[in-house]
């Protein structure tokens, strides 16, 4: 049980990881078209500078977006990574669960063997005991006699 317990808290660290490695990506993707889009602004509004500032902002922007870029395939890379992990626990978990109703269907069975072993045990006395008295009746239709020097029978025993 705790094993299980323990693969379903492990699921549940890994659902989270996996949510959050895509609200990154998605952050990075968005984050990456703001600073794009207020660049473009910044340069528009810089149409007065010369050539090399222009130069520069265009560097800069390429920069970001390389930066931008690597954020989202790491999170992609991650999210991917996540989602094997989840795999993985979950077939860990499915075959888990078929030990248990394998064992669950052993013990039934165990359980049953002892059952009937318990009857047959059971009804083995029963008959031992009949054949115990029946033979009692059999012989005590004789009478012993005292002999003198041979001891004295051992006290009979009730059977019933």
């Amino acid at each position: 049980m705790s094993y299980l317990a323990a693969l379903q808290k492990y699921d549940g660290a890994h659902a989270d990881t996996a949510h959050r490695s895509a609200s990154i990506a998605m952050l990075a993707d968005s984050d990456r078209d703001e600073i794009g889009d207020l660049l473009r602004a910044l340069k528009a509004m810089s149409g007065n500078l010369d050539l090399s500032s222009r130069t520069e902002d265009v560097d800069v922007i390429a920069v970001i977006d390389g930066i931008v870029f690597q954020t989202i395939i790491l999170a992609l890379n991650a999210a991917v990574e996540i989602k094997q992990l989840i795999g993985e626990s979950v077939r860990t978990v499915e075959e888990g669960r078929v030990l248990a109703g394998q064992a669950g269907r052993t013990m039934d069975g165990v359980t049953q063997q002892n059952a009937a072993l318990v009857e047959q045990a059971a009804a083995a006395a029963d008959a031992l005991q009949q054949q115990a008295a029946s033979l009692a009746d059999a012989v005590s239709i004789f009478k012993l006699h005292a002999v003198p020097g041979v001891a004295a029978p051992a006290r009979r025993l009730s059977l019933t």
